[in-house]
């Protein structure tokens, strides 16, 4: 008899699977890379998920947020270093900030390399928003971006909680509504 969450991971497996997904090297790392939505547009989104060692890859299925905005734009997810399906075998040193963002660089660089016309906006959740502000620090990216926005940055950790909280209440309702879950009573009480 198959476990419940060995059947979820292998369902989610089958998932991703039958995405387009491509892997990107760096580092003693290769960082698998799915691009969903709108193939005509050149506005591409890139998700940079929490973490560290985010699965940015499952932010297309627990964030319906995402799926709308592959109506009009390319949206971009990825598992960082060591997380989710990544591959290879980096070393520890690698996993910060640093090379979080050098990671990003070089996804950034992929699309413009396929796509001349990409315009590129970031979305950073949590430590994602880190991630995102470490990348922008630098002067020779900065002009590769066209928006960044931040969710629930991990960089203030009062806020963090609040808005962790808000999020998490609205993603519930938006799931109850869209039937995804009957209902989160059993959570609240």
């Amino acid at each position: 008899m198959i476990k419940f969450s060995s059947y979820c991971t292998l369902i989610l497996l089958i998932i991703i699977g039958c995405n387009r997904v491509s892997y990107i090297s760096s580092a003693g790392a290769e960082l698998p890379v799915m691009i969903k939505g709108n193939n005509d547009a050149n506005d591409y989104i890139i998700v940079i998920a929490g973490g560290p060692a985010g699965d940015g890859i499952m932010y297309r299925y627990i964030f319906p947020l995402f799926k709308k905005l592959e109506k009009t734009y390319q949206v971009v997810y990825y598992d960082q270093r060591a997380s989710g399906n990544a591959k290879g075998t980096p070393d520890t040193t690698s996993l910060n900030l640093a090379q979080h963002a050098t990671d990003l660089d070089l996804i950034i660089d992929r699309l413009v390399t396929n796509d001349v016309k990409a315009n590129i906006s970031l979305i950073g959740y949590s430590y994602g928003g880190s991630i995102l502000l470490t990348y922008l620090k630098r002067e020779k990216t900065q002009p590769k971006i066209k928006t960044a926005i931040t969710i629930a940055g991990a960089f203030d950790r009062k806020m963090q909680r609040q808005y962790q909280q808000k999020i998490t209440l609205e993603l519930l309702d938006q799931w109850v509504s869209e039937e995804y879950i009957e209902s989160y009573d059993y959570i609240t009480s």
